[in-house]
């Protein structure tokens, strides 16, 4: 399954209808990568529990999920950044309700090839170089 993930801001799937599990907002979810394949620009220390965002449109009904995963930056301790996961329609079902101390859902992502959609800008530098941002 492939997951388009953004350092950044990232576009919505849209969906229509209703959302196919309860409405929830910035609920938190326990995530587990159990196989798949991850860029170098993934960052591989996240915390296991991140954030389910919904979004819904009134007309036509439609809905969108992200999920949000915190990650320690490891060139500079102690600063926190966010990968942002626009979910399709095949993790929705993945989703599960659970009774956790620190979360109320848990999801586990196998065989996932991950994407990087983060916007490159192009600096001005006496060699044009192109950076993430």
């Amino acid at each position: 399954m492939k997951l388009n993930f953004s350092l950044n801001g990232i576009e919505q799937l849209w969906f229509a209808g209703e959302l196919p599990f309860s409405k929830i907002q910035m609920d938190k979810v326990s995530v587990r990568f159990l196989s798949g394949q991850f860029p170098s620009s993934f960052p591989r220390n996240f915390n296991e529990v991140g954030e389910l965002l919904t979004y819904n449109r009134n007309s036509p009904a439609e809905f969108a999920v992200t999920l949000l995963l915190t990650y320690v930056h490891k060139d500079v301790p102690l600063t926190h950044g966010q990968v942002r996961i626009a979910l399709p329609m095949e993790t929705l079902s993945q989703i599960s309700s659970v009774s956790g101390e620190k979360h109320q859902y848990e999801l586990k992502l196998e065989n996932v090839e991950l994407i990087d959609v983060s916007p490159t800008v192009k600096v001005s530098f006496s060699d044009e170089r192109s950076v993430k941002l």
